[in-house]
């Protein structure tokens, strides 16, 4: 019997079919039972895989919102960390507190000013940064004092880190210059007051 002959079927035919005697024609062909036993365990099992299939892909589409939201998290995390790193790699790096006093020894000496008194350190520091202060006295004797001042100031304000000078003032002749307004005199040596201050700042 093929389709065409199963399209002919009747169903009022489906109740003249004496269903006791059927049984009893497969028990006495077990091959045959056997074989249309394991057609309905084959397309029972194929209805539950599409029924959990489609179960699996409704679960998808409802959680498809949540899963945009948490990309969009991650990505926004990933950007902030990745700014957060530059911020960072930007930043001038750290100094302690005898590398301070070396480095400012070093351009004394190579803007020939000669350093006549230098304070201690003093260190203040909170969780997020960490401050270096010192005051020293210093004296520029060469011919061109006023140009070896203004070399070691901005030699100062020029390194790689995060140095600032926050007071100068500048003694010539009995006359005090500040640090905006001081003009070069003809004197034989000038006698300068800084305090100088170097930031570290923190990260884990």
């Amino acid at each position: 019997m093929n389709i065409k002959d199963l399209s002919k079927i009747d169903v009022k035919d489906l109740k003249d079919i004496d269903f006791n005697a059927l049984l009893k024609d497969l028990q006495g062909r077990p091959t045959l039972l056997v074989n249309i036993l394991l057609i309905i365990i084959t397309l029972f099992v194929i209805i539950q895989i599409i029924v959990g299939y489609k179960t699996k892909v409704k679960i998808i589409h409802k959680e498809i919102p949540t899963l945009e939201e948490k990309k969009q998290v991650i990505q926004e995390a990933q950007k902030i960390k990745k700014n957060y790193k530059t911020f960072w790699d930007k930043l001038p790096p750290t100094i302690s507190k005898d590398k301070f006093i070396e480095l400012i020894s070093d351009l004394a000496i190579a803007n020939n000013i000669q350093i006549i008194s230098l304070s201690p350190v003093d260190k203040r520091d909170d969780e997020n940064k960490e401050i270096l202060t010192t005051s020293l006295t210093i004296l520029a004797t060469s011919k061109n004092n006023y140009d070896d001042l203004l070399s070691f100031i901005k030699a100062l304000e020029n390194t790689l880190y995060a140095i600032r000078i926050d007071e100068w003032t500048v003694k010539t002749g009995g006359h005090v210059f500040h640090r905006f307004s001081a003009k070069k005199q003809d004197s034989s040596s000038i006698k300068s007051r800084l305090k100088i201050t170097a930031i570290n700042l923190k990260h884990d």
